[in-house]
């Protein structure tokens, strides 16, 4: 890889990490991946075959697939790959849904050509789908990211493959210069017309945060909350707002809104958190639109470099990351610095860090909303000056050392938490 400045490497990393999805990512990598295979076996449909990791399984079992009626399910989703297979609008690719096409999918799992089993993998995000037709056999796996394909092989015959070194190669070299002090000085520094990304996340995510207000989706959280304002059993101050309108995206978005939202290291949930609060903070502390765009350049950038740690996929919750950025992208709107950053960053994991995720579904929306209202406490305190002690908990003296305890409990503290949330949730089924 050639050398890059840090602007550059950070540009890359938005345009990498940040990205239009339309529904939940995890049913739509399973509908990817079959598409993908299904590409390659256009011909009557004998079998289709599904394996994935806990992770996968635990966040398609509840959450609503957007175009479907309220439809869910891993055999749907799998169906749906199948019937529109159109690859090359990766996250968006339930975008347009037909309803001849939905049929075509039902009909797939009703007939019982569509098989799902758990897949006794280490990898947290991953998928193999292989489809058998009356003229072909196809199998392609999905690792490490939503739409990355890392196996495809077609009649025996092996397409394409990823090996390790190639998956760490943009670990290594791309993102080894995040860091707090390093985000700060790109978000202080980088033109604005270097941030039209995060100018249409902006965009993108208030539009699906209002459709959450204007309609009655799964729990309605941003709904009631503002519906409470009005009727003044909440004041309208900058907790309630941002919690407002992060919960509301979230609502719209696990219900089955068609509406996309711009992602965040695979979330969409998660780029809705790490926009909406701070938005939200923008609006009613009179922010610049500038300061706007680079206080969610600060919250992105910072939840993409705790994720990057974490994994795409984990047993806890992503807004907790995701609100650690929107903390500190709070910070720099009140005026904060480097050393108020930190504090929030230790101020928000020493708080929310044992938010656990529990699969994808309508409740989502009351965790996000949780984790933004702790944002906003956590950068009021840390602009008093008042945070976590690193003698406290998992709270270490640093961000850097409070991120990577953060990281250590969930690889050595909680192995069998996924596996026990996956158990409870298919005994309901």
């Amino acid at each position: 890889m050639e050398t890059l400045t840090n602007q550059e490497r950070f540009l890359k990393i938005m345009e990498k990490e940040m990205v239009p999805a339309v529904g939940c990512t995890e049913p739509i990598a399973v509908c990817y991946t079959a598409a993908v295979a299904r590409k390659h076996a256009p011909d009557k449909v004998k079998k289709v075959r599904c394996r994935a990791s806990v992770n996968i399984i635990k966040n398609v079992a509840s959450v609503t697939i957007p175009g479907t009626h309220g439809r869910n399910g891993m055999k749907l989703a799998c169906a749906l790959g199948v019937a529109k297979p159109d690859v090359d609008r990766k996250l968006e690719i339930l975008d347009g849904l037909t309803e001849e096409q939905l049929q075509t999918a039902v009909s797939l799992v009703e007939e019982g050509l569509v098989e799902v089993e758990m897949a006794d993998v280490k990898c947290a995000l991953y998928i193999e789908v292989e489809i058998e037709t009356e003229l072909h056999k196809v199998r392609t796996i999905t690792q490490y990211a939503h739409v990355n394909t890392t196996l495809l092989e077609v009649d025996g015959k092996l397409e394409h493959t990823l090996n390790e070194g190639e998956r760490t190669e943009q670990t290594d070299e791309l993102y080894q210069a995040l860091n707090l002090k390093t985000i700060l000085d790109f978000s202080n520094t980088v033109p604005m017309k270097d941030l039209s990304i995060v100018q249409n996340a902006i965009k993108t995510n208030t539009a699906i945060a209002k459709d959450g207000l204007a309609r009655e989706y799964g729990l309605q959280v941003g709904k009631t909350l503002s519906e409470s304002v009005d009727k003044l059993m909440l004041s309208n101050d900058l907790a309630t707002y941002a919690m407002m309108l992060a919960s509301a995206g979230s609502d719209a978005r696990m219900a089955g809104s068609s509406l996309p939202a711009y992602s965040n290291s695979g979330s969409g949930n998660q780029g809705i958190t790490a926009t909406m609060p701070v938005a939200a903070a923008a609006e009613k502390l009179n922010a610049t639109e500038e300061q706007t765009v680079r206080a969610c350049a600060i919250s992105n950038l910072t939840a993409i470099f705790i994720k990057h740690k974490l994994g795409k996929l984990s047993s806890v919750c992503g807004a907790i990351v995701a609100a650690t950025g929107a903390a500190c992208g709070i910070v720099y709107l009140m005026g904060g610095k480097l050393p108020e950053t930190v504090s929030a960053v230790k101020n928000m994991l020493g708080n929310v860090a044992g938010m656990f995720c529990d699969g994808a579904k309508a409740s989502c929306a009351l965790k996000v909303s949780t984790c933004a209202n702790a944002a906003v406490q956590a950068a009021i305190l840390a602009m008093n000056t008042h945070y976590i002690k690193g003698t406290d908990g998992i709270v270490g003296n640093t961000a850097d050392e409070t991120v990577a305890n953060y990281c250590r409990i969930l690889s050595e503290g909680v192995p069998e938490l996924d596996k026990t949330l996956l158990d409870i949730i298919i005994s309901k089924e």
